[in-house]
């Protein structure tokens, strides 16, 4: 047989070799924590759906030579469900199969059943092949802010990862301290201008606060229900190349008026995937965000520029840069049009933060296995 198939779990080995070679070592040593990780993400999770499948593109010499995956969500458009696919880690061996075989294998998945396709991790060749199959790139959404708080351990962080060397970062780390404690009058955050009272914010208190604050917001808008939010955090707490997963709601007199989720790791840059407030109190939740940052010891903050964030980030001395592109694309037109306007759609609810390509499994820590040294990093990598 050869083209395009739905994915099957017996495939799995096969698609963590393809991924490996293609994406990570170039090798064919496929770490055994890799095929795991697809199989979790593919099938192992409560939205998966058998009607919205990953596919593979397979030929009768070769085996699977391409693959693209398929991670359904639950959107809600002014109240009512629709069938959401975000499409991720596509990849194609070029060695052994056509050019065409990554735009094949996009078409075919955006032609599925859903309502609505999206990525929060384009390359611009992807962007390019989406919006020639009808997509729409999201500004301001496809750049990235950075707030730059240990310049020092940033810039030795983003250079010496290259050389995938523990003991270099270790000896290079009291010179970019004292650096950087030098550095702490112009780097250190404000404090944020009204204390809130801070809490953990666990899965069945994120869904009810995302429903509260985004119904005041916008018409599309992930139906999360605390089963799917309490598997994607565990998996969140498993990636220790991403960092600690922090998860804080916010209040007021014992009220709600906000909550981030961001991944947190001493030395290196944190990574926002989403944070969610009143209008009014943005800034502060962001402000209580950047102290808890500082705090943990990382070297910058980094997130997606979403509309709500443009204004504060802006006033708080953060850089802009470009980013992964986010995509979307839809049957109809006018939701296509809804979604550029009125979307809730975070890194959080993306395939941003899967780590196929950032964890280094224990029986692989190739060069190209590494986690990427960049601020900010791809997550998607695309051989097509």
């Amino acid at each position: 047989m050869t083209g395009i198939r739905p994915v099957e779990l017996s495939d799995i080995e096969e698609i963590a070799a393809l991924y490996e070679r293609v994406a990570r070592s170039g090798t064919n040593v496929v770490p055994q924590g890799l095929a795991e990780q697809f199989a979790r993400y593919v099938f192992d999770h409560p939205w998966a759906d058998a009607e919205l499948p990953s596919l593979v593109f397979e030929t009768a010499r070769d085996g699977i030579v391409g693959f693209i995956g398929s991670h359904v969500r639950h959107v809600r458009v002014g109240g009512e469900r629709i069938r959401a696919v975000c499409s991720g880690q596509l990849v194609s061996d070029r060695d052994r199969a056509n050019p065409t075989v990554g735009p094949l294998l996009l078409r075919a998945l955006i032609g599925g059943d859903q309502d609505l396709t999206f990525t929060d991790g384009a390359s611009p060749l992807v962007r390019d092949i989406w919006c020639r199959f009808g997509g729409a790139v999201l500004y301001p959404e496809s750049l990235s802010w950075v707030r730059v708080l240990r310049p020092s351990a940033a810039a030795s962080h983003r250079l010496l990862a290259r050389y995938n060397s523990d003991r270099l970062r270790t000896a290079s780390r009291p010179v970019m301290s004292m650096l950087d404690r030098g550095a702490e009058h112009w780097t250190k955050p404000s404090p944020p201008s009204e204390q809130l009272r801070s809490s953990i914010l666990h899965p069945g208190d994120y869904v009810q606060l995302y429903q509260r604050l985004c119904n005041d917001f916008g018409r599309v808008e992930v139906d999360w229900d605390t089963p799917f939010v309490d598997w994607l955090m565990e998996e969140l707490r498993h990636l220790p190349s991403r960092g600690e997963l922090v998860c804080k709601a916010f209040h007021r007199s014992g009220k709600p008026v906000g909550y981030y989720v961001a991944l947190v790791e001493k030395a290196k840059v944190a990574r926002l995937l989403e944070l969610t407030a009143l209008p009014a109190d943005v800034g502060v939740v962001l402000d209580h965000l950047l102290e808890d940052v500082w705090s943990a010891g990382a070297s910058a903050l980094q997130g997606r520029l979403e509309p709500s964030l443009f204004e504060p980030v802006a006033r708080r001395g953060s850089l802009i840069v470009p980013s992964e592109r986010v995509l979307f694309h839809a049957k109809q037109a006018e939701l296509l049009a809804e979604v550029r306007h009125h979307h809730r759609i975070s890194r959080f609810a993306g395939e941003w933060w899967m780590g196929h390509h950032t964890e280094q499994f224990v029986e692989n820590r190739g060069p190209r296995g590494r986690a990427s040294a960049s601020w900010i990093d791809s997550a998607v990598v695309h051989g097509s």
